[in-house]
């Protein structure tokens, strides 16, 4: 759809999905927008308003944002 020139807005309190699926994404908060970015430099650089993988991870790789990302890094660590 991206290549179509679709854009799409989700609105949603799940992080992981978002981390997972957004290209895009901002926190608002009481009705106006206090920080965007790219969905994976804004998990990433966000200490509060993050995944749990990145919370867990954030030592070791800080870029590792979802599940996947610290699954994949363990493995290339294990090489």
């Amino acid at each position: 759809m991206q290549a179509d020139g679709v854009t799409i807005v989700m609105v949603s309190h799940d992080i992981e999905f978002c981390a997972s699926y957004g290209e895009t994404c901002a926190l608002v908060f009481d009705g106006s927008v206090i920080s965007q970015g790219p969905a994976r430099s804004f998990f990433a650089g966000n200490s509060f308003y993050t995944t749990a993988a990145n919370r867990l991870a954030r030592e070791l790789w800080r870029d590792a944002v979802t599940v996947d990302d610290v699954i994949r890094r363990c493995r290339q660590e294990s090489r």
